[in-house]
């Protein structure tokens, strides 16, 4: 205990620097990494001898510089890639028309991955059998094509 006691305050710095930086691991966010990383910065403050006071005002505005700073460009770069599920991966898809369609009818079936959708036209106009068409987006459960 008596070894923690006697360790100068810019080690301190260091300590609570690394052990913020450890939690980010834990705690998503980059919030506890901007505290950990102007905690080092602050360690820095003390070759010039800084007085407590002008340490914690040191570390105040060094997280406050890296949180509207640093933050966002670490969200950024970091940002998984948003990865559509369901109905939505199949807007933009691309298929072949297997039943005919006509403005006279609600909707056609068309057979997309194994399951069974409703299509109509986004023109309202007939397509034919055959014909390579694109989701272009989807009213419920029905998909919205157009003829390619």
């Amino acid at each position: 205990m008596d070894l923690f006691m006697s360790l100068p305050i810019w080690q301190w710095w260091i300590i609570l620097g690394l052990i913020l930086l450890i939690l980010e691991i834990f705690i998503s966010g980059f919030l506890v990494a901007c505290f950990g990383i102007s905690a080092l910065l602050t360690a820095i403050t003390l070759t010039f001898d800084a007085s407590l006071s002008v340490q914690l005002i040191t570390f105040g505005l060094l997280n406050i510089a890296t949180l509207y700073l640093l933050r966002p460009f670490l969200q950024k770069q970091f940002a998984g890639k948003e990865v559509k599920s369901g109905v939505d991966a199949l807007i933009g898809r691309e298929l072949r028309l297997e039943e005919d369609y006509t403005p006279s009818m609600e909707y056609s079936l068309q057979k997309i991955q194994g399951d069974v959708w409703r299509v109509r036209s986004k023109t309202n106009e007939a397509i034919t059998a055959g014909t390579q068409v694109r989701v272009v987006a989807r009213e419920g459960l029905t998909l919205i094509i157009e003829a390619i």
